[in-house]
């Protein structure tokens, strides 16, 4: 299957958007907690042996976990898969803000608080991937092909452009305010590993459940997805349980799959244009486009040679944010040089 008329596809997939959003969002509350955990306890709770505490917190999390895995699996057996995944947002939400209103040997609170944020880590483990096969139906539903490659391949890639930034910026923040390794840190060094390290992620934790809360596909539409993949393999019409349009089998399709796939290198905006203003403006755009993602990744370059002068001092967040956009752009980039082939051949 094409990579860019894949890449199309997915997006037109309003379930996959949301999902995808909440992964992307929620991959902060994961990245900021497992950066600063070891300065939140060093500095903020300052046991007697960090070091040890710091094995204890870990142990508690990933067990409680790994212990509330069978639960979770009971709830969405009983209750459906979306409203369990909802009251895990709502355990690890209020598990680390709370975080917040902990200080100076608040170990054995802070343990319990670990250990309910962590409950909500065993969900993860299955009903994330479970609700993916649920989106990948209702894309087969419309292509009648099974894409897990490409849907798994966007939900690991996508999350880390996020992730990357949300556990390198929090280090450059403290670095900027007065942090000093291996020693007692100041009030404002103090309020900003609470504040960065519970309430950023509790927030961000908020922003995804809105987002899940939006996710259309629970059971009884699952099944109706799965009743029309049946009837296209009957070469019967199907209805999309989630907007009532008639969705016709892949191969009754007034534009046959080889002409729909090939015509999804561009956007309806390019071929709208073409029909327009000739086919060779397809070219032209896509040129565009490459020429404006290429500009973006350079300018971004530069801008980190701008900044980082020097090893020794703390650049600050604005590299950091830097670095990811010349990432994100490269990739866009090459997405456009990846259809310039395509568009040679439409305007031929």
């Amino acid at each position: 299957i094409e990579t860019v008329p894949g890449i199309r596809r997915a997006l037109r997939n309003r379930p996959f958007r949301i999902l995808l959003s909440t992964y992307v969002v929620g991959s902060i509350t994961g990245a900021i907690p497992g950066t600063l955990m070891p300065f939140y306890n060093a500095y903020v709770i300052r046991p007697d042996n960090p070091e040890r505490w710091l094995a204890i917190l870990l142990a508690a999390y990933f067990l409680s976990g790994f212990l509330c895995l069978p639960l979770w699996v009971k709830v969405a057996r009983l209750f459906g898969k979306r409203p369990a995944w909802l009251a895990s947002f709502v355990m690890s939400v209020t598990g680390g803000g709370a975080m917040f209103l902990l200080g100076q040997g608040d170990t054995v609170p802070l343990l319990f608080l670990i250990a309910w944020a962590g409950s909500s880590f065993g969900a993860g483990l299955f009903l994330g991937p479970a609700m993916q096969a649920d989106v990948i139906d209702y894309d087969e539903l419309h292509t009648g092909k099974r894409r897990e490659a490409q849907y798994s391949a966007f939900w690991a890639m996508l999350p880390k452009f996020v992730a990357i930034p949300s556990a390198a910026i929090p280090i450059a923040i403290l670095g900027s305010i007065g942090y000093v390794p291996n020693a007692v840190q100041t009030p404002t060094v103090v309020f900003a590993i609470k504040a960065i390290f519970a309430l950023t992620p509790a927030a961000f934790g908020v922003l995804a459940f809105f987002i899940a809360w939006r996710f259309p596909i629970d059971e009884k539409v699952h099944r109706a997805i799965l009743a029309g993949i049946t009837q296209h393999a009957r070469g019967e019409t199907a209805v999309d349980p989630l907007t009532g349009a008639v969705v016709p089998p892949p191969q009754s399709r007034t534009v046959d799959e080889d002409t729909g796939w090939f015509l999804d290198y561009f956007s309806p905006g390019e071929l709208r244009r073409a029909l327009s203003g000739g086919w060779g403006t397809v070219v032209r755009d896509v040129w565009r486009a490459a020429a404006a993602s290429i500009t973006v990744c350079l300018g971004a370059v530069v801008l980190v040679f701008a900044r980082v002068t020097s090893f020794q001092n703390d650049p600050g967040p604005i590299p950091v944010l830097a670095v990811v956009a010349t990432g994100f752009a490269f990739a866009v980039f090459l997405f456009h040089l990846i259809r310039l082939g395509p568009a040679r051949r439409l305007a031929a």
